[in-house]
């Protein structure tokens, strides 16, 4: 009877710490999956936005670079890293790779308040654009985009071009 005993005893020992070894395997297994998740969303490809005013390199802080949608629009804008100069682009339409103009553009520096006053002066063209679904935040657009802006506040009136705009990886939630 001792005999039996210490074996039932034996026995629900190895099933007490199979089970609490499969368990403790099972949360270390949760805590890689979360690291991993952890690993894709810090992994995320660079966002950048850049471009030329007057012929004079600009780019923005990749910290500061945004992109949102506001059901009808997409809007890019980013800030240089000093803060000095901002820019806001606001597009309305279809969401796939094609060449449109500009809803509005709104660019902020020390010699000026620049906005887009006729959007037939402007170019936009996304050469990417995935969307993913509605609870994804991996969707991106790249592009390119040129614009004439004018300082509607100056006397006489100032205008501006953008050319060789870039923007690329730009992350929005739709």
């Amino acid at each position: 009877m001792k005999k039996n005993f210490l074996r039932m005893a034996t026995l629900l020992m190895i099933i007490v710490s199979l089970v609490s070894y499969s368990c403790e395997k099972e949360d270390d297994s949760d805590d890689n999956n979360n690291n991993n998740n952890n690993n894709e969303e810090s992994n995320l490809l660079p966002q950048s936005l850049s471009m030329e005013v007057d012929g004079t390199s600009w780019e923005a802080d990749e910290s500061t670079i945004k992109g949102m949608y506001w059901d009808p629009e997409i809007i890019i804008q980013g800030s240089r890293q000093d803060g000095s100069s901002n820019i806001q682009m606001v597009y309305e339409g279809i969401w796939t790779a094609g060449t449109y103009t500009f809803k509005r553009v709104t660019y902020n520096a020390p010699n000026g308040n620049f906005v887009l006053t006729d959007p037939s002066h402007s170019t936009l063209e996304f050469t990417s654009f995935t969307v993913q679904d509605s609870t994804s935040q991996d969707s991106t657009f790249t592009g390119n985009f040129s614009a004439t802006l004018v300082d509607t506040t100056a006397s006489p009136m100032d205008t501006i071009e953008i050319s060789n705009g870039y923007f690329e990886n730009i992350y929005f939630n739709n």
